[in-house]
């Protein structure tokens, strides 16, 4: 049996308490948005990578990540964190 770790990136957030025009995940640090980072840092121990983003931002995902994690899933926002 061969064993699999898998990881779910939860970056369907607004961005709101940051002030960003865009969602937390594509915001920059240094040279790649957060999610990318978050990826980059899962990929050495995570053989699947699923990532959750924000209503009608998945084809910016599907650009940044491409092939890099098993699937992108969104859905409608059913709470907020911090208004």
């Amino acid at each position: 049996m061969i064993n699999k770790t898998a990881a779910i990136i939860a970056a369907a957030g607004a961005g709101n308490r940051l002030g960003a025009d865009l969602p937390k995940a594509l915001v920059k640090l240094v040279d790649k948005t957060l999610v990318e980072h978050a990826v980059a840092n899962l990929a050495p121990v995570a053989q699947l990578i699923v990532v959750t983003a924000p209503a009608g931002f998945m084809d910016e995902y599907k650009k940044i990540l491409g092939d890099s994690v098993e699937g992108i899933v969104t859905g409608k926002q059913i709470g907020r964190a911090h208004v």
